[in-house]
């Protein structure tokens, strides 16, 4: 041991993961979609399976987020469920829009290139 003193709830810093090491290069982080699903939903399982390919071909990542059990996310998404949301913004809802999708994804990226100027609203 170095003989370094650590005060209570310290911790030794943990090397980067590769999201921060690739932010530290630089690198842009993959837009994340979230996708707000439940286990039982059918339209959630086609949703997700359409939605893979084209998060591969646009550098997406996709987190699906299970709403079943969360009050919150019930009363907020269960009558729309699958939905999808880039940024908060709504990218589509019951099944994928991949124009939507597509207008959505470069929204976002002109954000964070300093473009300004919000995509349509959504359906």
């Amino acid at each position: 041991m170095s003989g370094e003193r650590r005060g209570r709830g310290e911790r030794r810093a943990e090397p980067p993961g590769p999201r921060e090491a690739q932010a530290c290069r630089g690198e842009a982080l993959p837009l994340v979609v979230r996708l707000y699903s439940a286990d039982a939903c059918s339209l959630c399982h086609v949703a997700a399976a359409d939605l893979a390919p084209l998060a591969v071909e646009l550098g997406l990542h996709v987190s699906v987020v299970n709403i079943a059990g969360d009050p919150d996310l019930e009363a907020r998404y269960r009558s729309r469920i699958p939905v999808a949301e880039i940024l908060g913004r709504t990218v589509f809802k019951y099944a994928v829009d991949e124009a939507r999708l597509r207008e959505t994804v470069a929204w976002a990226r002109g954000l964070a290139s300093g473009s300004e100027g919000p995509p349509a609203t959504a359906a």
